[in-house]
C-alpha cells in the first residue's frame, strides 16, 4: 500500500481533487438549477395572475366618449378609458409586485396600426405614455404582429422584459381587442442567491480538500513511519537485517545482470565482551553504548565512499557493506580503520567507557553469490577471529 502510494500519490492527489471539485461542482449545478426553477415557476405564476385578470374584459373594451381611441389621447387613462379600471388590472399588478420581489414593473402597452403609435400604460403611476424608447416600441410592434411571447434581457443581464400578448375579445379579432403586458423582472435577487450558493460550495470544497489533504498525510506519515520501524533497528535507528539484506540483494542482482567486475565485502563488527559491561552497568548503559557504537560507525563511514551501508544485525553485531574495492591490501585498510576508530573511549554520562571491536568478513563473489552464503561466511569468520583473539579475519577456505 505504501508503495503504491509514493509511486502514484500525485496522480492520486490529482484524481481526488478532480473527484471532489467535481463533486462540488454537480452540486453547484444541481442548486442553481433548482434556484432557476424555482423563479422561472414564480414567473410563470406572475404571468399567469396578470392574464387572468384581463379575462371580464371580454365585452368592456370601447371607444373614448369623443369617438377616438385611447391612442389618440395624452390624457390619465383613468379619465379617457374607465373600463380598465373597472377590471382592476392596476390593483392586481400592484399585488404582484408586492409579492415577488424580483418583478420590478408591469406594464399594459396598446398599437395602432393605422397610425403606428403604440402606447404605454404604467403600474407606478397609472399614466399614459406615448413616447417610448425606439426599442421598446419596436418590440411592442413585434408582438402584436406575431402574436408571441417575447423575452428580453437588458443591460448586463441584470434584467429582464417578457412581453405577453393578451386578447379580450375573440381570438381572431383586430387590434382593438388586444393588449401587450410587458413585465420587467429584477435578475439580481436570483443572481445573489446563485452566488450564495456557488460560495457556500466553494468553502465546502475547500473544506472538503483541507480533510482530505490532513487525511492522506496522516495516512502517508503513518504509513512512512510503519515502514521505519519496519525496516530499521528501535535502537539505533540503523537499517535492520531485512532491509540490509534486500539492499544487498538488489545490488547483487544488478551486477550478476550487467556482469559487472566488483568485488564486494561483508564486514561484520562485533562489541567484545559486553555480557560483562551489561551485567556491571545494567541494560540502560549498555543500550547507550550500542546507540554511541552506531553513531561511531556511521561517523567512519559517512566520509567513504565504499561503505555503501550499516546496519544492526542484532544484540551488539553490526554489518557493513564494503564495495568497489581494488585489492585485498584495501580491504585490510579498511578493517583496521574501524578497528582504530574503537580505540578512543565513549563518552555517557560524564563516563568514558573503551571498548573493542571484532571483525569477520566475507568477500563478493570469491566467497559466494547470495546473501546466505556471504552472511555465513562473514560469521564463520567473525566467530574464528574471536577463538584466535585477532581483530579481523576474511574468511579463508
Amino acid at each position: 500500500m505504501f508503495d503504491f502510494l509514493k509511486r502514484y500519490k500525485y496522480i492520486f492527489i490529482i484524481t481526488t481533487l478532480i473527484v471532489v471539485f467535481s463533486i462540488s461542482y454537480i452540486n453547484y449545478q444541481n442548486a442553481k438549477n433548482t434556484i432557476e426553477e424555482s423563479y422561472r415557476k414564480k414567473r410563470e405564476l406572475v404571468e399567469y395572475n396578470i392574464v387572468k385578470s384581463f379575462s371580464s374584459l371580454n365585452e368592456s373594451y370601447q371607444t373614448t366618449p369623443n369617438n377616438k381611441y385611447l391612442l389618440e389621447q395624452s390624457a390619465e387613462m383613468e379619465l379617457l378609458y374607465p373600463e380598465l379600471t373597472e377590471i382592476n388590472v392596476y390593483s392586481e399588478a400592484e399585488d404582484l409586485i408586492e409579492n415577488y420581489e424580483s418583478v420590478e414593473e408591469i406594464s399594459f402597452y396598446k398599437y395602432s396600426p393605422e397610425t403606428a403609435i403604440v402606447a404605454k400604460f404604467s403600474s407606478e403611476d397609472e399614466g399614459v405614455y406615448l413616447e417610448l424608447p425606439s426599442s421598446e416600441a419596436e418590440e411592442v410592434k413585434k408582438i402584436f404582429e406575431e402574436e408571441e411571447k417575447l423575452n428580453i434581457v437588458l443591460s448586463k443581464n441584470n434584467y429582464s422584459r417578457t412581453y405577453l400578448p393578451v386578447f379580450t375579445g375573440d381570438e381572431d379579432g383586430s387590434w382593438l381587442d388586444a393588449f401587450v403586458v410587458g413585465i420587467k423582472y429584477n435578475n439580481n435577487y436570483m443572481f445573489e442567491e446563485i452566488n450564495r450558493i456557488r460560495n457556500l460550495f466553494l468553502i465546502n470544497g475547500l473544506i472538503m480538500l483541507t480533510v482530505f489533504a490532513v487525511f492522506t498525510s496522516s495516512i502517508v506519515y503513518l504509513l512512512k513511519r510503519f515502514e521505519y520501524m519496519a525496516y530499521h533497528d528501535s535502537l539505533t535507528g540503523l537499517a535492520n537485517r531485512t532491509l540490509f539484506s534486500n539492499r544487498l540483494k538488489t545490488i547483487l542482482e544488478e551486477d550478476e545482470e550487467k556482469n559487472k567486475d566488483i568485488k564486494r565485502a561483508l564486514i561484520f563488527a562485533d562489541i567484545n565482551d559486553f555480557e560483562e559491561i551489561n551485567a556491571r552497568f545494567g541494560h540502560e548503559v549498555s543500550d547507550l553504548i550500542i546507540k554511541k557504537a552506531a553513531a561511531r560507525l556511521n561517523d567512519i563511514f559517512a566520509g567513504c565512499t565504499n561503505m555503501e551501508d550499516v546496519c544492526r544485525i542484532g544484540g551488539v553485531k553490526f554489518a557493513v557493506e564494503f564495495s568497489n574495492f581494488i585489492s585485498q591490501a584495501e580491504l585490510n585498510r579498511a578493517a583496521e580503520k574501524i578497528i582504530e576508530a574503537f580505540n578512543k573511549p565513549l563518552e555517557i554520562e560524564d563516563n568514558k567507557f573503551f571498548i573493542s571491536l571484532t571483525l569477520g568478513i566475507s568477500i563478493y563473489p570469491r566467497d559466494g553469490k547470495n546473501i546466505e552464503t556471504l552472511f555465513k561466511k562473514a560469521d564463520y569468520a567473525l566467530y574464528k577471529a574471536k577463538n584466535e583473539q585477532t581483530d579481523y579475519l576474511i574468511y579463508d577456505k
